[in-house]
């Protein structure tokens, strides 16, 4: 080797040290583990390559601190997903700057190449979030810039037909599985984790799969990690896992009392599919799983529930299952979007709502949670004007959530304000029955979301320049 290749690596194993890479190869990439499943089933086998046997390089050398090269300010953010500037898009309501901090700080550590794993993102919502338009539409500007961190989120097991996620393939075997789900098929148990929804096989061989998105999907076309939820408790069976066809270990999920389990299955980066299968015996209870891949993006998770409300996840949900799967998934931002089917009184609206700030606190501490009103609602396609409830319900989200030290965004007010779900039904862009988006309503409402949140974002990196740098 010459003496300027051995400068040149020299610094390069200098920059991985400084910004906490444990193991650099020679050509600055992360060594990785072996592909296979965790400790937990199968000993996985871990390969790093060996440093370089050369003297440690001068000071003179070495380049700037991290402290000081990453902290400059950052402008020039840009649009992440351009949007129609009419009607404009309200900006994110967080008066104490409290209730979006995390996850502008997740995002800075992201935009200055700092950050060590992703930026996680869920969104809970109705019917509206059992299709993946509005989150696919997110999911996809995000890594568009900062590149394909995986899917996310999906359930193994369909509560309704109408579930569908984007730039993924999923699928269970019809009638092999009992799917309980917090607004409409109730678990006896009420152990759902935060999924919402949960599969129990109720016969020997059941199966359901899922795999990487086909050639034409945008993202979602390679995975490296795969993590399983599931839930373990006395009488239960095992369960097998399948990586393209081969058997990859067994699952046994009995234990002494209930409790959520998760089992990560590592793979080469690239197109996969997995099955899992119960083995003949007792039942198993699986929840879902999250498809990811290493270098750090940010993901955006779909959580629907047909007819979900915030009374629902506040009080029909195993505390200590919900509280365990939230920790494990370790959101950023959790967004709600309910309240089309919410017609409680402002008493007990409130009181949800500081439950399920509560929990994800608990949860996660310091996690953002931003509350969104529900989408316009209109009598008919002759009104003129919006519901008087539909308003009353966004009004008491905001005021709520701020009381909570939480953000808000007018959802109803970035489609347009006062009986905007005519244009949308109009031009092409909901059912109809003016309540659900279609592909095209929800992308054109994803994007103005991920234009909200990056609009906060530098707005956020301007008050607080040295954002990212810890």
């Amino acid at each position: 080797m010459n003496r300027s290749n051995a400068g040149a690596r020299a610094l390069l194993l200098a920059a991985c040290a400084a910004f906490g890479v444990t193991a650099c190869s020679a050509d600055g990439q992360r060594a990785h583990g072996v592909a296979g499943l965790s400790a937990s089933s199968t000993a996985a086998v871990a390969s790093a390559r060996p440093g370089p046997s050369s003297a440690p390089p001068s000071p003179e050398s070495l380049p700037a601190p991290p402290s000081k090269r990453a902290c400059e300010a950052l402008a020039n953010f840009g649009e992440l997903a351009p949007v129609d500037p009419e009607p404009p898009v309200p900006s994110v309501d967080d008066p104490t700057g409290e209730g979006m901090a995390r996850f502008y700080e997740r995002l800075a550590q992201l935009v200055r190449g700092r950050a060590a794993d992703h930026v996680r993102i869920a969104m809970y919502g109705d019917s509206n979030l059992v299709t993946d338009f509005i989150t696919g539409a997110m999911r996809r500007a995000f890594q568009k810039r900062f590149g394909d961190g995986g899917h996310g989120w999906v359930n193994l097991v369909k509560a309704w037909n109408s579930y569908f996620h984007m730039d993924v393939q999923h699928q269970n075997a019809s009638g092999a599985w009992t799917a309980y789900s917090i607004s409409s098929n109730a678990a006896y148990d009420s152990m759902y984790g935060f999924g919402l929804v949960a599969g129990e096989s109720h016969y020997p061989t059941a199966s359901t799969w899922i795999a990487t998105a086909g050639e034409k999907s945008p993202v979602g076309k390679s995975v490296s990690a795969v993590d399983v939820y599931y839930l373990k408790r006395p009488g239960y069976g095992s369960f097998e896992i399948k990586v393209d066809g081969e058997a990859k270990g067994v699952v046994d999920t009995s234990a002494p009392s209930a409790v959520a389990a998760f089992e990560k299955i590592d793979v080469t980066d690239g197109p996969h599919k997995l099955t899992f299968t119960q083995l003949p015996g007792k039942p198993v209870r699986l929840f879902g799983a999250v498809m990811e891949r290493s270098a750090p993006s940010v993901t955006v998770d779909a959580i629907g529930a047909v007819s979900l409300t915030v009374q629902q996840m506040a009080t029909r949900n195993d505390r200590t299952v919900l509280k365990d799967t939230l920790a494990h998934r370790k959101y950023d931002l959790v967004i709600y979007f309910t309240g089309t089917n919410e017609w409680f009184g402002p008493e007990k609206h409130k009181e949800y709502i500081d439950t399920l700030f509560r929990i994800h606190r608990e949860a996660t501490p310091g996690v953002s949670v931003l509350f969104m009103s529900p989408p316009d609602r209109v009598e008919n396609m002759q009104s003129s004007q919006s519901t008087w409830a539909i308003k009353r319900v966004g009004k008491e989200k905001r005021d709520f959530s701020i009381a909570n030290r939480g953000a808000f965004w007018d959802f109803r007010q970035a489609m347009g304000g006062e009986a905007s779900m005519v244009r949308f039904r109009a031009n092409l862009m909901a059912g109809q029955d003016l309540v659900h988006f279609n592909e095209k309503g929800g992308f054109y409402m994803g994007n103005r979301i991920v234009s909200a949140l990056w609009r906060g974002f530098a707005e956020h990196m301007a008050k607080h320049p040295s954002a990212g740098c810890e």
